[in-house]
């Protein structure tokens, strides 16, 4: 109940009521009523019958831009989105899968997009090298990869200094760790020329000192691993591989025999971890 209203808003409320044959009460709820929950929202039904009826049917037919010469391509997009997010959950066998439907599908394209031929051989090389019984078709699309990422880019080019350093991974996961040492070399030489301050220079230089260590080639494995130490000092951005390059420094130095500096190089690692 509401308390001291205007004599004059109270007269003009009952009025109101009286013309609607209701009590002032009765009356007083419905204002409140249309004043808090607003006008009735109409139904669709009822808006749609208010559109007049002007054109015709052809005038709002769907144009398809998705027209047989692009359904393959949009096809194939969404099977290496599907690759990679597979490769995410860990599940490189369904990865691979995608991949290769994605590439199959990219070959039936008349006007095939090189990069993205690129980035999926790339993917399909990283899934295969994951799992066992595919480790020479993983080697063959990094090779693919490498091959298109000169051909696109030439071989001074940071792309091409990525696919080959991941064309020595691949080889290095299949074991033949003569291949991947000239993989590795040949892409810091192109990662020193183009970027030498790039992440990947720097993870390159890691894997390439455990390479060189697994070989027998202890004194560039412990070159390499000096200086890599000395720029992750004074390059903030490297920290993350600290801990790596001295546990790659303690496997170095457990080849010498030189345990007591084995240990030490360990401690600190875990430290980093």
């Amino acid at each position: 109940m509401v308390r001291n209203l205007d004599a004059a808003l109270v007269q003009a409320l009952k009025r109101r009521a009286a013309r609607r044959n209701r009590s002032a009460e009765q009356e007083h709820r419905e204002i409140l009523k249309q004043a808090l929950q607003g006008p009735r929202r109409r139904s669709l039904a009822e808006v749609l019958a208010t559109i007049p009826a002007v054109g015709c049917d052809a005038d709002f037919a769907r144009q398809q831009a998705d027209g047989p010469s692009t359904r393959p391509a949009i096809r194939a997009q969404i099977l290496q989105l599907l690759g990679r997010i597979a490769q995410d959950l860990g599940d490189e066998r369904t990865a691979a899968e995608h991949q290769e439907a994605a590439l199959r599908l990219m070959d039936t394209l008349p006007l095939p997009v090189p990069s993205q031929r690129l980035e999926l051989l790339a993917d399909l090389a990283q899934s295969l090298s994951r799992f066992d019984g595919r480790a020479s078709a993983a080697v063959a699309a990094a090779q693919a990869a490498t091959d298109l990422a000169a051909g696109l880019y030439g071989t001074t080019d940071r792309t091409y200094a990525d696919t080959l350093s991941a064309l020595a991974l691949t080889t290095q996961r299949a074991g033949d760790l003569v291949a991947a040492t000239t993989h590795y070399r040949a892409a810091a030489a192109v990662y020193a020329q183009v970027a030498p301050d790039a992440r990947g220079y720097a993870v390159l230089r890691n894997n390439l000192a455990g390479v060189l260590t697994n070989r027998g080639e202890l004194d560039e494995a412990d070159q390499i691993l000096r200086g890599l130490l000395a720029d992750i000092a004074a390059q903030p951005a490297l920290a993350f591989l600290r801990g790596s390059a001295l546990s790659a420094r303690a496997s170095l130095a457990e080849k010498r025999g030189r345990m007591p500096e084995a240990i030490d190089l360990m401690g600190e690692a875990v430290l980093e971890y």
